[in-house]
């Protein structure tokens, strides 16, 4: 038997919590600033001010690099104890060296983010279409031997994966003997309206268009929901999404919403909508109001709905 990755794997708080887990794509974006964040905020304030609201976020700065030691320390010291950061791990492993060969890198991968402890959430694996249905052992021998006190997600954006609902049930199944969970990408909204503008050119010429199986495995699935800039679009996927995941809380599981928009400047209005429709049906707690409404009032153009 092949030894794990690393031998000191991370041991997570033993109570177990359950609730929403709501989010953005980042924390680090300067276009929020006014309307979502104070007007004086300084880039060294964001993260602090944005999980003063949401309580999870998708951690794409380590898909490109390696955060220093002391980013790392800096994370926990500016969020709160309840606060999860779903890291992808680093391209050179999942897209470049296509999980071969990459032990040492993945050690280094989890040994630095470990220092967030009980912060760190499921920590996503997200390939291109290069990993096939006919590449996929590679996947099924790295998943067992990664440290069991991390949690994982897997995102296949290969359409064969996907084609029909046995191909689906059977990639759970492996998932499920892995102990590891899905990533689910939605971008039916993002198809639904026109695309006016260059951003969301751009989105859809860069977001997977993939079949959406809302199946889930394990106790935190995970959506990546990405929205179209007009709100009204939005609405009947929204309502979907709530349908499946009332049943998901109901059960004790903790989902993970992650909301994209195509320039993500809409990204904070999407998600607190999402949060109103789920709040009608499910006992999800109050999401708290943004950093710059303790500056002034702010009328969100959801508000319509």
């Amino acid at each position: 038997m092949r030894r794990p990755i690393i031998p000191d794997p991370l041991h997570e708080d033993p109570k177990d919590r359950r609730n929403l887990f709501l989010g953005c794509p980042f924390w680090g974006f300067k276009a929020w600033v006014g309307n979502f964040y104070r007007s004086d905020a300084q880039p060294r304030d964001y993260l602090k001010q944005y999980s003063s609201t949401f309580n999870t976020v998708e951690g794409n700065t380590t898909f490109y690099s390696l955060p220093s030691a002391e980013n790392v320390r800096r994370w926990k010291d500016q969020t709160p104890k309840r606060f999860r950061f779903s890291f992808k791990f680093p391209q050179t492993i999942t897209h470049q060296q296509q999980l071969r060969n990459v032990d040492r890198e993945t050690a280094q991968f989890l040994r630095r983010i470990a220092p967030l402890g009980e912060r760190v959430g499921p920590i996503m694996l997200q390939f291109s279409r290069a990993l096939s249905p006919a590449d996929q052992e590679v996947l099924w021998k790295f998943l067992p031997r990664l440290p069991k006190d991390f949690k994982y997600a897997v995102e296949l954006r290969h359409p064969g994966f996907f084609r029909r609902p046995e191909t689906v049930a059977a990639l759970e199944a492996r998932l499920r003997e892995t102990g590891c969970g899905r990533v689910i990408m939605d971008t039916r909204a993002l198809r639904s309206g026109k695309a006016e503008d260059h951003a969301t050119h751009e989105a859809l010429r860069k977001k997977p268009d993939l079949p959406v199986h809302p199946g889930f495995v394990g106790n935190s699935p995970i959506i990546r929901f990405v929205g179209h800039p007009e709100p009204a679009v939005n609405e009947t996927w929204l309502r979907e999404w709530v349908l499946h995941l009332t049943p998901w809380l109901r059960a004790g599981t903790s989902p993970y919403f992650f909301v994209h928009c195509p320039n993500n400047i809409d990204a904070p209005p999407l998600a607190r909508r999402f949060h109103s429709l789920l709040s009608s049906e499910n006992h999800v707690g109050d999401l708290p109001p943004w950093p710059c409404e303790g500056e002034h009032p702010v009328a969100s153009q959801l508000e319509l709905f």
